[in-house]
């Protein structure tokens, strides 16, 4: 990493509005955008850009530009030690540099030059190499070792500085930054939704789900995980279920598909993802649920994957331990797997509907253990909440989805 150049600093000083700085940290836009393995620091730490990479085992790096339609855009990619607690420095574009600190001289100080495709460094040869491709990429990749957890500040905070042959009179344009935090042993990201909403979570840990492999899970706030497309669906009903939500093809797992979270971001529910890279498992965790009509609460649930002597290759354990149902609700809830191939449309595979009156299909598939019909099979239930007596809407307290091959299943 070479120190910051004085010509750089030159064009970032002389230029700056005098001391000033923005009242909020730089956005990405659509001309200058930054992720880190995949990862929006605007989207994962909205107030801090805090970006948790897990470094227990040698893992790849990558921090991927965009200058959007603009191909062959000079990258000027800084990065800095200090973390980022709030804009540094504003620069006549309208953007700010966020990483790095300023000194009262008004000196940006602790800030590197890592790469310059603009021919401000000291090596004009390398400068081809830090420029977008024709789709307007560029990848500064490596690998990271399990030894930076352990520094006394495990981190480094980056930003780039693009070229913008849009942006007149400049023509630079400044990505957002992200501040990187090394650690080792397992992560917990967690989420707050609206009302009917999803979000997408980029996964360290791949989830093998009915076969295959994904590399990042979607929370719907209505109590279901899906692997192709999120889904606002409220509507719990089997067909719904069958059919993806909405989407062909989309797998996923139902654990108390239902109306749930009436105060959307407000109501206390949270929506986390804990993986464990000692053991390759990946929980989806559906915290402080509550249910949409009485406002009651509907406890906690959660999907576990991948665990290591725990979950086979492929399956799924639904642990709804947490789970209260409420006879007051006037919504049900379904609980199942699904193929998001709606065999009654598609005519491939077979749906299987548990659902038997009595809120009794799982009770009794696991109780003797179950293997679904045929592959690929979509499995599900649909529990009244309103049922009274020991029928009412009382699921097992685990459901364990073991994976047979090509989407069908053996329940127990």
């Amino acid at each position: 990493m070479k120190k910051l150049l004085p010509a750089v600093l030159a064009v970032l000083i002389a230029v700056a509005l005098s001391g000033q700085v923005t009242a909020q940290l730089t956005i990405n836009d659509a001309n200058a955008s930054l992720d880190i393995n995949g990862m929006q620091p605007s989207v994962v730490d909205p107030a801090n850009h805090l970006i948790p990479i897990n470094v227990t085992n040698v893992t790849g790096l990558d921090i991927h530009i965009s200058s959007g339609p603009n191909a062959n855009a000079g990258v000027i990619l800084l990065a800095s030690g200090s973390s980022i607690t709030g804009p540094v420095l504003t620069v006549p574009w309208g953007d700010s540099v966020d990483i790095g600190v300023l000194s009262g001289a008004g000196t940006l100080l602790n800030v590197a030059l890592v790469t310059d495709g603009v021919g401000f460094s000291a090596n004009p040869l390398l400068d081809p190499f830090a420029l977008t491709d024709i789709n307007g990429d560029y990848d500064y990749m490596g690998t990271v070792s399990p030894g930076l957890a352990a520094l006394a500040d495990p981190s480094v905070a980056v930003q780039a500085i693009l070229q913008d042959p849009t942006a007149a009179p400049f023509f630079f344009d400044n990505t957002e930054a992200g501040d990187v935090n090394f650690f080792s042993g397992p992560s917990l990201t967690s989420y707050t939704l609206g009302d009917d909403s999803s979000v997408t979570h980029n996964l360290g840990i791949q989830i093998d789900f009915g076969g295959t492999l994904y590399s990042s899970v979607t929370l719907n706030s209505n109590g279901f995980i899906t692997f192709v497309a999120g889904s606002g669906d409220f509507s719990e009903t089997m067909p719904e279920f069958f059919g993806g939500w909405g989407t062909p093809n989309n797998p996923g797992v139902a654990l108390a598909y239902s109306d749930l979270n009436r105060g959307g971001t407000g109501s206390g529910a949270t929506y986390d993802v804990l993986e464990d890279p000692n053991t390759g498992m990946v929980e989806c965790q559906f915290n402080n649920q509550n249910w949409w009509s009485p406002q009651t609460s509907a406890g906690s649930f959660k999907a576990i994957f991948n665990d290591l002597g725990t979950v086979a290759a492929g399956g799924v354990i639904a642990d709804l331990t947490g789970l209260t149902p409420d006879p007051t609700n006037t919504d049900d809830f379904i609980i199942g797997v699904t193929d998001g191939d709606d065999s009654s449309l598609s005519g491939v595979g077979t749906d299987t509907d548990l659902s038997d009156g009595a809120n009794t299909g799982f009770v009794n598939a696991i109780a003797t253990g179950y293997t679904s019909l045929g592959t690929p099979d979509s499995v599900g239930e649909l529990f009244q909440s309103a049922l009274a007596g020991p029928m009412g809407a009382n699921p097992p307290a685990v459901i364990n989805f073991l994976h047979l091959g090509s989407f069908q299943w053996f329940i127990f």
